[in-house]
């Protein structure tokens, strides 16, 4: 299609709409910024003139609250609209160390963060779960990530992994032409998810990602490179670190699985890497990344299948285990 251009460039639009104004994960926006576009919602005028009830049915995915971010923040949008400095992107560039960090050491009780989770193999077996490929990702990469580094806390897990699965999903958008230009081109750099001065952290099979560490100590958070580097497209004076909230995180997983759900699909996994650790202690997180392809949803090839659902079988995340153990 020769709309290709315009598509992306909206398509950048609604994701600065929906990651900086409306502070959702970047794996879960693209789904609906597809959603917004695909029914030619392509400006925060056009977003902001619908009722709130069109809004939800053209994004399932959000919720209430959301819904009434989005539509309030554009629905101001335009009594608020300012043009973006041509001048203003050299001034901060994507080194990291110009940013102002704001807020990494807020209070976390990761207690209240860890993820819901049934043990019963019975119960495994007979779940079936129909969610797409983002949310999955982010299981496994948390459920890997809570065993190869314990000490962490269980905030941490949720916010690096959702790093991971956000920097898989904007690689994915470029695969297919979703996503063109913006801050993940400018570079020398193909894969622009590590920004020069920040230290980086390997998260999830060969998906490396710019952290940053946390106030109390208890590991570290995952950077919203997107989010920080569109301030600096639009000039913004006095630029944050745009680290990846946690309880957001988890509150997506609940969304997309239900809690019921989640608990089990975390349950399998964390049988599985149960069994794989004890073998093979050094190595085993090499494999999981393949176990994630193994059982991930059948979707429709390119732009028909982004945000798609499909089926995972948590029978099938237990065939993975060591075969010795399979049935203990």
């Amino acid at each position: 299609m020769s709309n290709n251009g315009g598509t992306a460039a909206s398509l950048n639009d609604i994701l600065r709409l929906l990651t900086i104004s409306c502070k959702l994960p970047l794996a879960s926006s693209l789904p609906v910024a597809s959603a917004l576009i695909k029914n030619g919602l392509t400006t925060k005028e056009l977003i902001g003139a619908k009722r709130q009830e069109e809004l939800r049915e053209i994004c399932p995915s959000l919720d209430e609250q959301q819904l009434t971010k989005l539509r309030s923040v554009c629905s101001a949008s335009s009594r608020k609209r300012t043009a973006p400095s041509s001048t203003g992107s050299a001034a901060v560039t994507k080194r990291g160390r110009k940013y102002a960090v704001k807020d990494k050491d807020a209070p976390i009780d990761d207690s209240e963060l860890e993820l819901p989770i049934v043990l019963d193999e019975e119960i495994i077996e007979k779940t079936v779960v129909n969610v797409n490929r983002a949310p999955l990702m982010m299981v496994f990469a948390t459920s890997v990530l809570k065993h190869q580094y314990p000490t962490y806390g269980a905030g941490s897990h949720l916010s690096l992994a959702s790093a991971a699965a956000a920097s898989a999903a904007r690689k994915k958008a470029k695969s297919i032409g979703l996503l063109h230009g913006g801050a993940s081109s400018k570079g020398e750099e193909e894969d622009r998810d590590v920004p020069e001065g920040y230290r980086t952290l390997r998260a999830f099979g060969t998906i490396d990602v710019a952290i940053i560490r946390r106030g109390d100590g208890e590991g570290y958070w995952g950077l919203d490179i997107d989010a920080m580097e569109r301030q600096a497209e639009r000039g913004s004076a006095d630029p944050e670190v745009k680290w990846i909230h946690p309880a957001q995180v988890r509150a997506y997983l609940v969304r997309a699985f239900g809690e019921k759900n989640l608990a089990i699909v975390n349950g399998a996994i964390e049988l599985l890497i149960r069994s794989w650790e004890a073998r093979e202690p050094d190595n085993w997180s090499e494999r999981a990344w393949g176990w994630y392809v193994g059982v991930r949803p059948e979707i429709n090839y390119g732009r028909e299948g982004w945000g798609q659902k499909g089926t995972v079988n948590c029978k099938d995340i237990l065939r993975y285990r060591v075969k010795s153990e399979a049935t203990s």
